[in-house]
């Protein structure tokens, strides 16, 4: 019997395992997209402000309202590099642990679990924020648009 929960532990591991890799690419995949969508908004942005044809003055709530879309933009960006560099030092502290438990020097191992810990829980406070500041930034940048073709 105990052969039996003994697999049933090392299967729900193996499960858990695939799990947190899937976890991990789509993660990723998903920082990849906001960082493109992100980088794709504020190049479309600084053309057309830059643009002749595009009659855009200072001082108007267009304006306003596309700059402020802009800076919420580039904020996104800043909080996606953080992200990636956060989640590099996660990856670089997991090799860590994995050495030191070939090396048999398990007693060294726990403090670097629990630093694992804490940059994963900052990983995802960086992930949500970084989420919420991108719709912050769509909001201002369409409704800059919006006030640019109602105008026209």
């Amino acid at each position: 019997m105990s052969h039996n929960t003994n697999n049933n532990s090392n299967s729900s591991n193996a499960s858990f395992v695939r799990w947190q890799g899937r976890s991990l690419e789509e993660l990723g995949r998903a920082i990849n997209l906001l960082l493109s969508l992100s980088l794709a908004i504020s190049g479309f942005v600084i053309v057309k402000l830059l643009d002749s044809d595009f009659k855009c003055e200072l001082n108007t709530l267009q304006t306003i309202l596309l700059l402020g879309g802009l800076v919420f933009t580039l904020i996104t960006i800043v909080i996606l590099l953080l992200l990636i560099y956060n989640r590099l030092l996660s990856f670089r502290k997991t090799t860590q642990i994995a050495r030191k438990r070939e090396k048999g020097k398990r007693d060294e191992i726990e403090a670097l679990r629990k630093e694992v810990k804490q940059i994963e829980i900052r990983t995802w406070k960086l992930f949500k924020w970084s989420i919420i500041v991108f719709f912050v930034s769509l909001l201002f940048t369409i409704s800059g648009f919006v006030v640019f073709f109602l105008n026209t």
